[in-house]
């Protein structure tokens, strides 16, 4: 197997992936939930691990628990500092 460090303008999955954790930073750190909505069907799992209003070890959203702004700010209830 070889590994190889590429700029993310030279492969498309890599641009894929540069924008969905962008979404997701931007709905996490600014409350911007725009760029999320138009690409969380793309996403089956999203792993929380400081939505700790549940379980110890974080909250999973998927299809049936969706991440949305107002799940994140119900956790942020929660959040262990």
């Amino acid at each position: 197997m070889d590994i190889s460090a590429v700029q993310s303008h030279q492969d498309e999955c890599l641009q894929a992936a540069d924008y969905m954790l962008w979404a997701l930073q931007r709905l996490f750190e600014r409350e911007d939930d725009r760029y999320w909505e138009f690409v969380k069907s793309k996403a089956s799992l999203v792993h929380d691990v400081d939505d700790v209003q549940e379980k110890a070890y974080g909250t999973y959203y998927d299809k049936r628990n969706p991440l949305s702004l107002e799940a994140i700010k119900k956790g942020r209830e929660y959040r262990v500092d």
